[in-house]
Formats: C-alpha cells, structure tokens, sequence
C-alpha cells in the first residue's frame, strides 16, 4: 500500500478539478489549492510550508512554470509539473533544483497509455530506418479550449521521431505554402469541439500506410497518471521524467 500522500494544488482549471476528485478517491489529500490568480510570481507557494504538503502538482500556463518550480525550490516543495510548452527553459530549472535539493517531475502527458505509444514510436521509426520507401508524420487534435498548439506531447512524439530517424531533420509546425522537403516532418494540428487528446503517427509508402494512435476517452488516465508521479516522487530528489517512472 503506498504511503500516505499530502499535495497542493497549483492551478485550478479542468485538470487541477479532476485531479482534486480523484485524489479524495484514493486518499490523498489535498491540502492547499492555489489559482493561478493569487499566484503572481509564486508568491502563493512561497507561503506554503513543507511540514504541510509533500508534493506540489503544477497545471498552469507555460509562461508561469518558471517562477512556480523557482518559488517551490526556495519552499523546499518538491513538485510534479504537467504544464507544456516551456521545456526550452528546462537548463534554466535543472540547477535550481539542483541547488535547492528537491525532485522534480515534468511530462509532456502523464497517461500511461500515452507514454506506451511514445517507445512504440521510438522503435517503429528505427525499423523504418531500413525502409525508406515510407515517409513519417504527426498529427494531433484537442478541444477548442486547448491553448498550445501543436501539443506537448505532438513535441515530444515530433523529437523521438528526429532522435531516431535517419531522414528527418527538422519540424515544420506551419501551414506550408510548397513542396515538403524530404528531411522536414509536418507536425500538424486540429482544434475542434471537445477533443480530450488524440495524437496520430504514421508511416506512409506507395503501397500501404501504417498508423500508431493514442486517443484518451476522458482526462482520468493524465489524472491517474501525474498523481502516480506524485507518489513516485515522494523521497526522491533531482529531475524526473515519465520514462523514469516506467523504467523497465
């Protein structure tokens, strides 16, 4: 049985509710709910305690990641952040947390699911490697309400693509006026109606076209997912991500 498990939420939109329910399901208990609202710069973690709270859960915007995992470090809160697009300042995080001597865990998506599709690709592109008859794509569709596009984990698919392929060299997430050139992969993206997640990638050649998909039916599994990170965290002290989780 896992321990008993204390956590903050910071950000308090669709997920940070889900997450809140699901919690009370599994006793975990949230002790502190913070908005994005009454955090400006972190100043509402830095009133947080650690003898109060074991983990913080970050889903808010990109722009305010930073200053939360820089307000959590100074804290002494380790904290699980789900938030995208802001892992170009990832170097800027690593020494904070490093200096300060917490955990952190980032993920681009949480569902288990989701991350089994991320090695399925891994190793289905390093096949391809000796087929070059089949070009690769990605493409992604959210809700409307989704504020990234294309999505953390169209990214994260986009860069295990371009590790492992022998062809592709480049991402092109814009609408395109030309021909494709032969090393660039499209990274394409669909807003419409209430889209949980649904990303796509496929092989196609003259003679026939192979599809690895992932579509999440509700929001639990990312819920599920980031609060299993929580509990994993619990102890630990560095930077984390998915594929430490479910090291195999």
């Amino acid at each position: 049985m896992a321990a008993a498990l204390t956590i903050g939420l910071v950000g308090y939109g669709k997920m940070g509710k889900t997450i809140e329910a699901e919690a009370e399901k599994q006793g975990i208990t949230v002790a502190k709910i913070i908005t994005s609202k009454e955090n400006r710069d972190g100043e509402a973690i830095r009133s947080l305690k650690r003898d109060d709270i074991d983990i913080l859960l970050d889903f808010t915007t990109p722009a305010a990641v930073v200053s939360n995992i820089r307000a959590a470090a100074e804290t002494k809160l380790d904290i699980v952040v789900g938030t995208t697009g802001w892992y170009e300042e990832l170097e800027t995080v690593r020494p904070i947390v490093e200096q300060h001597n917490i955990g952190l865990f980032y993920a681009s998506n949480f569902s288990i699911g989701m991350n089994i599709i991320f090695r399925l690709v891994r190793d289905a592109v390093r096949l391809v490697n000796g087929f070059p008859e089949y070009d690769v794509f990605v493409h992604e569709l959210h809700h409307t309400q989704k504020k990234d596009s294309p999505s953390g984990s169209a990214f994260t698919l986009a860069n295990i693509i371009l590790n492992e392929s022998a062809r592709k060299k480049r991402i092109e997430t814009g609408r395109l006026s030309e021909r494709i050139e032969p090393d660039t992969l499209h990274v394409s993206s669909t807003r419409a109606g209430s889209i949980i997640g649904t990303h796509l990638v496929g092989f196609d050649s003259d003679v026939d076209s192979i599809e690895i998909k992932h579509s999440a039916k509700n929001r639990m599994g990312f819920v599920q997912g980031a609060l299993r990170a929580a509990q994993w965290l619990k102890g630990r002290t560095g930077v984390y991500t998915m594929d430490d989780l479910l090291r195999v």
